[in-house]
């Protein structure tokens, strides 16, 4: 609803006045769909060891974003290890003991 509106009129740039009749119908949000996928994203693992080109996340995440905007690639990229904004961890599974 309102945040549909509020970025189809800065894309567009429409002013309250103008009637937004393209957000309904067929282009009204899915709520049951952005739910379902929700559920399923919700439900696999996604360290960034496991999310190869395909697995089960990326190729979703492809496939729905594809169904609404041309040119969709996978792209795999390295983060530089000195980088700040990355934080790598070298297994999937690790011993914790306690005394």
């Amino acid at each position: 609803g309102l945040l549909a509106d509020a970025v189809v009129r800065q894309l567009y740039n429409l002013s309250q006045e103008d009637s937004l009749d393209i957000i309904s119908g067929d282009l009204s949000v899915q709520h049951d769909r952005v739910q379902s996928l929700l559920e399923f994203l919700s439900s696999q693992p996604r360290p960034a060891q496991v999310l190869g080109e395909d697995h089960a996340v990326v190729t979703t995440l492809a496939s729905e974003l594809s169904q609404h905007v041309k040119g969709v690639q996978k792209v795999a990229f390295k983060a530089d290890k000195r980088d700040p904004e990355f934080m790598f961890y070298d297994g999937l599974s690790f011993q914790m003991s306690a005394s």
